[in-house]
């Protein structure tokens, strides 16, 4: 015996089913208005029974509309958008479901509806606030779109039926962000510059990145920083999180090859985000040919730090050929390599210092009274010794005839402190000391005494004049 429908499936299979007669000769199927493809029958459906040899009869079912009695929010594509002028992502695409118990429905009117707006996000078109309605697709969904605005925040948008307002579903987990990071706000701070790197491998420090958007605000987590040495090795990039709301990422850099004459090591961070602006027309966002851009070329990495571009010197093109100034160190940008628009690459560099493990001492003024002294590299003598060097000060007293005890009645820079340099190369970066003496006279001896993190000691033995 076969069963077929005009409209649904017969035993959930299809539109026509087949089965055996019971003793009775009785054959049993249940019909159900539901197609496969899962939309739904109305009106009349006609159910025929046939066998061979006999004749088909066929029975008229009637089959009540379908009504929406739900809707499910589906998705938010993409869920998190940025405020406008941002130059990221400002629009996403929010979908519904309306269904007839468990099965989608087309063709049913759902309005759209903002419930929760940080500022200025628009529904269907930039900046509207206004009801939207839209019809359900083949598959029952409805999708409106929503535009950022230009305060950060969470929003939320109402999906209901024109036909019953009771029912209704809203989004979840759909914000407005804080823009990309903005070059105003990009700043790299070294945790110790001066480290004992010309002689030893592996002298760690620490560099950190902290950017914000044009607002001040954090940027997401997740954000790239990219990172690159001219000696030594350094993480390749790290990815910003909220520290007490905060956003930030820390590398490490160690001491190695390649050492740079002179023992100044340029580092430089880089990520992807956008050049300051003025907002002329107060709106919150860049209007181009209304707003003034603080244009920039590429970012480079300044080796030399002669504040210019050279070849062999690292750079992140970006295609622009405007012509534009340059700059050097903490910020570098290439010459002539403008694009007039809001995107840019956001960077700054660093320089760290391999100091050298043996001192040079130089004396600025000595007498029976008091040494003044400074104390630098002795490979690189424009560069400090490694911060957290320890210098101490003891006396030799030479002179028992004047029945005086030569000591150190103080000394005035103990520790090498962390020095940070500018962008000058050729500036002197030695530390300063001064040691008071007491009871000493001329040809007592002063011996200073110069201990490295690493361990490597150096005495120095001084008669007073």
């Amino acid at each position: 015996m076969s069963f077929t429908a005009s409209c649904g499936r017969i035993n959930n299979v299809g539109t026509s089913f087949s089965t055996t007669t019971n003793g009775s000769g009785i054959a049993t199927a249940v019909y159900n208005a539901v197609n496969g493809d899962g939309t739904l029958c109305s009106g009349p459906v006609t159910v025929t029974a046939s066998s061979a040899g006999a004749t088909p009869k066929s029975s008229t079912v009637t089959v009540a509309a379908p009504v929406a009695n739900a809707i499910t929010f589906v998705n938010a594509t993409p869920g998190q958008i940025f405020v406008s002028g941002s130059g990221a992502m400002e629009q996403s695409n929010v979908k519904f479901k309306v269904l007839s118990g468990t099965t989608p429905l087309t063709n049913v009117a759902v309005k759209f509806s903002l419930l929760v707006n940080p500022g200025g996000v628009g529904l269907g078109s930039t900046g509207s606030t206004v009801d939207v309605s839209a019809t359900s697709d083949a598959q029952g969904e409805a999708t409106v779109s929503v535009f950022s605005g230009t305060i950060p925040g969470p929003v939320k948008v109402r999906a209901s039926l024109v036909s019953d307002a009771s029912v209704f579903a809203e989004t979840q987990n759909l914000s407005v962000s804080s823009g990309p990071p903005s070059q105003r706000f990009m700043s790299l701070s070294v945790e110790t510059s001066n480290i004992e790197g010309w002689n030893q491998d592996g002298t760690p420090t620490r560099l950190t990145a902290r950017l914000a958007d044009r607002q001040g605000n954090p940027v997401e987590n997740g954000t790239v920083v990219n990172f690159t040495a001219e000696g030594g090795q350094v993480a390749s990039s790290c990815a910003t999180t909220k520290v007490n709301g905060i956003s930030l990422c820390t590398v490490d850099f160690i001491s190695q090859n390649p050492r740079p004459a002179g023992g100044r090591v340029s580092v430089m961070a880089f990520a992807s985000g956008t050049k300051d602006y003025v907002d002329v027309n107060g709106n919150n966002k860049y209007d181009a040919g209304i707003d003034t851009l603080a244009d920039i070329g590429d970012a480079y990495r300044d080796d030399n730090e002669n504040h210019s571009f050279e070849q062999g010197e690292f750079v992140v093109p970006r295609g622009g050929t405007n012509a534009c100034s340059g700059s050097g160190w903490p910020f570098p940008a290439r010459a002539n390599t403008c694009d007039g628009t809001l995107g840019t690459t956001v960077r700054q560099q660093a320089v760290l210092l391999f100091s050298s493990s043996n001192p040079v001492l130089n004396i600025v003024a000595f007498n029976a009274g008091a040494m003044d002294f400074t104390l630098g590299s002795i490979d690189n003598p424009l560069l400090p010794m490694p911060a957290g060097t320890v210098v101490s000060v003891d006396t030799g007293d030479r002179t028992p005839g004047n029945n005086l005890a030569c000591s150190v009645e103080k000394l005035f820079g103990t520790v090498v402190p962390n020095v940070i340099p500018s962008p000058n190369p050729n500036e002197s970066l030695v530390t300063s000391h001064q040691v008071i003496l007491k009871n000493c006279a001329s040809n007592d001896l002063v011996s200073v005494t110069v201990l490295t993190p690493g361990g490597l000691k150096t005495i120095f033995n001084v008669p007073i004049p």
